[in-house]
């Protein structure tokens, strides 16, 4: 059962400490989703391995709406996996 984002936040904040760190990656999440499609109750499948990032993915995917997700014409909750990624854009190579 798959639904799409349909309020995602307005702006994606960058740890600021991971930022002057040069730290990126990414954090794998369950979230439950209520009837109405809010994220009501998330927890870390996969950390990023840095806790900035992982506290940031958390307080950005709790502002997320998907679309709701039916069954016999009725909205249910349900739980999905949301990916929440993190790239400073750098070639860390040089």
């Amino acid at each position: 059962m798959q639904s799409r984002p349909i309020r995602d936040p307005a702006k994606y904040v960058y740890p600021e400490a991971a930022r002057r760190r040069g730290i990126d990656g990414s954090t794998l999440l369950l979230a439950h989703v209520d009837a109405s499609g809010w994220v009501c109750m998330l927890g870390v499948v996969h950390s990023s391995g840095f806790d900035d990032l992982d506290e940031r993915a958390m307080r950005t995917a709790a502002q997320l709406r998907f679309e709701p997700v039916q069954v016999q014409g009725r909205p249910v909750e349900y739980l999905r996996f949301a990916r929440v990624g993190f790239s400073l854009g750098m070639d860390f190579r040089k």
